[in-house]
């Protein structure tokens, strides 16, 4: 009989080793922001300095990726996908929450054999602003700010002390990239500039490296 997941120490172990990357989002009335760091980690090694983990999964959906990149690639292919018949079937935009569903599905039904993933999916639909957090057995987590990975610690620490439910944009931005710059500057295995995007009624925006660099000043 296979030994049930919760007790199979080689996969702990495995799970315990994984670290690197930090990625957060914050939900405002009618926008959310999510951030995340370029570093792609083996190890010790930075494997790659201009990863992107950021991902658009619809025009009014995006999401954060961390975890191994083989998992997060085919589980985002399939999140683009399925909102794109989605759309396509209901003329609609799809739900941020089924998405999220979607995901947690076939993470769940993947056990005993499991994906190495997580994701941060924040968007824009009927319901008003949703973010939520997709664990790495497929739990489902909504959130009004979150920080993930090994510089979570830090950067959580930063959006609790200034989150508020009425965040303006602006200072929501100056907020993320304030949490990540601080997870780059204190964690090892984090770094080599960020990202940030603002999903809204208007779609998903990716911030130019100038408007980053204004944050970063601005936050400093």
């Amino acid at each position: 009989m296979q030994e049930p997941i919760f007790i199979n120490k080689e996969l702990n172990r495995f799970l315990r080793n994984i670290k690197g990357t930090t990625t957060l989002g914050v939900k405002g009335k009618n926008f959310v922001v999510l951030a995340a760091d370029r570093r792609a980690t083996a190890g010790t090694f930075i494997v790659h300095k201009k990863a992107k983990k950021i991902i658009k999964i619809s025009d009014n959906i995006a999401a954060t990726i961390a975890g191994l990149v083989a998992d997060t690639q085919i589980l985002a292919k399939y999140a683009k996908a399925i909102s794109g018949l989605y759309s396509l079937e209901k003329l609609r935009k799809p739900p941020v929450r089924t998405v999220a569903k979607l995901l947690s599905n076939i993470m769940f039904a993947s056990r005993p054999n499991i994906f190495i993933a997580q994701f941060l999916l924040g968007g824009v639909d009927y319901k008003g602003t949703q973010l939520f957090n997709v664990e790495l057995f497929g739990s489902i987590q909504p959130e009004k700010y979150v920080a993930t990975g090994s510089g979570s610690p830090i950067a959580i620490g930063i959006l609790e002390k200034s989150y508020r439910e009425d965040i303006p944009l602006n200072e929501a931005k100056k907020l993320s990239v304030k949490a990540l710059t601080a997870a780059i500057s204190r964690d090892s295995a984090t770094g080599d500039g960020l990202d940030v995007a603002v999903i809204s009624e208007e779609g998903v925006n990716f911030l130019s490296e100038e408007e980053i660099k204004k944050l970063i000043e601005n936050s400093s």
